[in-house]
């Protein structure tokens, strides 16, 4: 579905930049050969008011994220190394104590929450959890969905805050990027930290990565 207004701040004055034409959703792994895979139109727009580059629509999170998403990140050594850094990154900002919550947002296989200590509350949420629960066994709370605070709070309870959120390649892929921030400011204890980690659209240029436009990439973020 084609969008109407700028995803961040709400501009009607949409400036089409380039198409790359239709595409099949880049997660997509069909499991069987005789499965149709759909192509949708993959387009550039830049907001005339805050000037941030997005893609010009919309598509239905649930065929994007569905049992036949291919991407899963603790097969990686690269990636699980990556994601150990960043946790050992923030507990050395952050004082973690026993029973404090941490919660990772499309936690996907839930690698990252294996690297904090033992004795915290980890909480994971991903729409294709269920995919990978074999992998949960060591995760206190799972939310099977998107994220929301709503759906965060129907598992753990509306008097738990959390310590630590992270985001990791995920706050690109929003339609409503500050109702996402919104929820993450209403989660946080006073003295919590949220880490997120996206892709910077300078070097998307600089580099020509142009793979990385894609279906699940909504925003494109500049520094």
């Amino acid at each position: 579905m084609r969008i109407k207004d700028c995803r961040n701040c709400k501009e009607k004055k949409l400036e089409v930049l380039f198409s790359l034409g239709k595409l099949c959703y880049s997660g997509f792994f069909p499991q069987r050969e005789n499965i149709n895979v759909e192509k949708k139109k993959l387009s550039l727009i830049k907001c005339s008011s805050c000037n941030l580059v997005q893609l010009g629509q919309n598509f239905n999170p649930k065929k994007l994220y569905s049992q036949n998403y291919g991407y899963r990140s603790g097969i990686n050594l690269t990636m699980r190394n990556h994601l150990k850094k960043i946790v050992e990154s923030i507990k050395k900002i952050v004082n973690l104590k026993k029973n404090d919550f941490v919660l990772d947002i499309a936690s996907n296989d839930g690698t990252l929450l294996k690297y904090y200590p033992k004795n915290v509350k980890k909480v994971g949420c991903d729409p294709i959890l269920n995919k990978f629960k074999k992998f949960y066994s060591s995760i206190d709370y799972k939310v099977s969905d998107f994220f929301s605070q709503k759906k965060i709070i129907d598992i753990v309870g509306n008097k738990k805050k959390f310590k630590i959120i992270t985001a990791i390649a995920v706050f690109y892929d929003l339609k409503n990027p500050n109702k996402f921030l919104k929820d993450i400011y209403n989660l946080l204890s006073d003295d919590g930290v949220f880490v997120l980690e996206m892709a910077d659209l300078y070097k998307i240029l600089k580099n020509t990565m142009f793979d990385t436009i894609c279906h699940e990439h909504l925003e494109y973020y500049s520094c």
